[in-house]
């Protein structure tokens, strides 16, 4: 059960979960299997799960804007192609969304 409590708490920051960014075979890192006492403060320190770069870019991302999490998105903004070298007119706009 502590487990479960650390593990639904570290979620909420975008821990040990997938985060749905714009990338193709995005991962949810590696949890421990097991659920021994002695594994527990391990855990609670952070060194037990494993999370992937882009998770811990959402944990920083959800510090950074007090409390609130965003969708993380590599993309800005669609633009039309031009013959030249010049920015073509926006099509489409990219614009933060808050996750529940």
């Amino acid at each position: 059960k502590p487990f479960e409590i650390y593990r639904k708490i570290f979620s909420q920051y975008g821990l040990g979960e997938k985060t749905g960014i714009d990338l193709p075979l995005e991962a949810s890192g590696f949890k421990g299997e097991s659920t021994s006492l002695s594994h527990l403060l391990d855990f609670a320190i952070g060194q037990y799960d494993n999370y992937t770069p882009i998770q811990i870019a959402s944990y920083i991302n959800t510090l950074a804007s007090n409390g609130n999490r965003y969708k993380l998105h590599l993309l800005k903004e669609v633009r039309e192609k031009t013959s030249d070298e010049k920015i073509g007119n926006l099509k489409e706009k990219i614009n933060p969304n808050l996750t529940k």
